[in-house]
């Protein structure tokens, strides 16, 4: 499995997304058919960063706490344990393909998954849960959630758009305002474009690198390709390239967005700026389909209201 959580700690695990790859050797895409149907699974995980002189088979404090009791191993839920096996119930956040992605997994980066199984809340907890108040007191600030990246809004954009191609025309959707103007279908194809060229390069070389250099994006050098579009094709390319975006941002620890990168134009610029500016984006595009659409296909049709308006798509 794959997590921004590279160090071994007590607490703050609600926050960490964590990618589980299959091992195409002994699986395949079907054995995570149906998965998707529920909000949490079970991930049962080997804690291989625990030495065999670490481990403990009697009695401990818990955390080394003294003022907490000692315990034996299998009153707490200590990394060092006999067998090293830890399970835990994560939120689902998405599978594709031989990858599920989950949230509050607390194990660290490269730990070996056992097994993954759906939660069921009949497996859940029967009877009146009870215990002990050195347990409640460890596990106070455990499921804390560091701050995180809002990738809400981010995600919405292919869906938000989708709405206006739903009763959309081929007219409407081919339709220039102004030869120097964007078409739908244009706006679509330049969306696909700047996700894979722009958004996900810049992303990944912040991300990874240091302080690297980010070329200027030259908008016009994809119409100057003499290639036809397909508004909906372009659109299905543009939704596909942007979840894998949020899937690499998830994997992201919040400090990340303070790393930098050297834009050829602009300078020094941060991560944090480099998506806020992706979405400012996205909101503009939002805006400008909606201006060609109602500008093609309801502006020529309200009559004498159109006194009312000025249409500039």
């Amino acid at each position: 499995m794959s997590t921004s959580m590279s160090e071994l700690k007590d607490d703050l695990w609600d926050g960490a997304a964590a990618r589980i790859d299959l091992d195409e050797r002994q699986f395949s895409a079907d054995s995570l058919a149906g998965l998707d149907g529920f909000s949490h699974v079970e991930v049962l995980f080997l804690m291989d960063r625990v030495s065999a002189e670490e481990i403990t088979s009697g009695a401990r404090h818990p955390r080394e706490r003294q003022d907490w009791p000692k315990v034996g191993i299998f009153a707490q839920r200590a990394k060092a344990r006999p067998n090293r096996i830890g399970a835990t119930v994560c939120r689902l956040v998405g599978v594709e393909r031989m990858s599920v992605t989950v949230q509050g997994l607390d194990a660290v980066d490269g730990t070996p998954v056992l097994d993954i199984k759906p939660y069921m809340r009949e497996f859940g907890a029967r009877g009146l849960v009870r215990q002990p108040a050195w347990a409640t007191e460890l596990m106070s600030g455990y499921w804390a959630a560091r701050p995180e990246i809002n990738l809400r809004l981010f995600a919405q954009t292919p869906a938000a758009i989708a709405d206006f191609l739903l009763e959309a025309t081929q007219d409407g959707l081919d339709w220039q305002p102004a030869p120097e103007r964007f078409s739908i279908t244009m706006v679509l194809a330049h969306l696909a474009d700047v996700e894979i060229h722009t958004v996900m390069n810049r992303i990944r070389a912040v991300a990874e690198q240091e302080n690297p250099v980010l070329p200027a994006y030259d908008q016009e050098a994809l119409f100057r390709s003499g290639k036809t579009f397909r508004a909906r094709e372009e659109l299905e390319r543009f939704a596909e390239r942007r979840t894998e975006t949020i899937g690499y941002l998830r994997l992201l620890p919040a400090s990340a967005m303070q790393r930098t990168g050297r834009h050829e134009e602009l300078g020094t610029v941060r991560l944090e700026e480099i998506l806020n500016e992706c979405m400012f984006h996205d909101l503009g595009h939002i805006r400008q389909v909606a201006e060609l659409y109602r500008a093609r296909a309801f502006y020529p049709r309200i009559g004498g209201f159109q006194r009312y308006y000025t249409v500039k798509p």
